[in-house]
């Protein structure tokens, strides 16, 4: 038993097919959703999102604050930004943090510490798929 995925950022959509479950992030916690889970309409905090395509196909990847859609047989993630796992690359968002930190230091904007923050996010679910 299946339902039908879409995952849309800003730029584009990323993901729309047939998947078994997913796992995501909510605004009150983790949730699992599988076929035929009741509707729901909810705030996704950025984080891990885990596609189960098969029992054998699952697919990792980075969701930015959103927005969560679930229907019976339709679930719509609607993010900022998103993109899979393994498209992101460990050393240039460390790089991108060491640059953050300097401008951090000689300007105090809330705009650099949320870009920090999402870098810090998108390394540790880097360093959690390597364990």
């Amino acid at each position: 038993m299946n339902f039908y995925l879409n995952i849309t950022n800003i730029n584009k959509c990323l993901f729309s097919g047939r998947v078994k479950k997913i796992y995501i992030s909510g605004s009150e916690g983790m949730l699992n959703i599988y076929p035929g889970h009741c509707p729901l309409l909810t705030m996704i905090k950025p984080g891990l999102l885990s596609i189960f395509i098969t029992s054998n196909n699952k697919k990792d990847l980075y969701v930015s604050d959103g927005v969560l859609e679930i229907q019976p047989n339709n679930v719509n993630i609607l993010s900022d930004e998103s993109d899979f796992l393994y498209n992101l690359n460990y050393n240039d968002l460390i790089n991108q943090k060491k640059d953050i930190y300097e401008k951090i230091l000689h300007n105090k904007s809330n705009n650099l510490k949320n870009q920090l923050f999402y870098i810090l996010i998108k390394l540790k679910l880097l360093k959690h798929i390597k364990k």
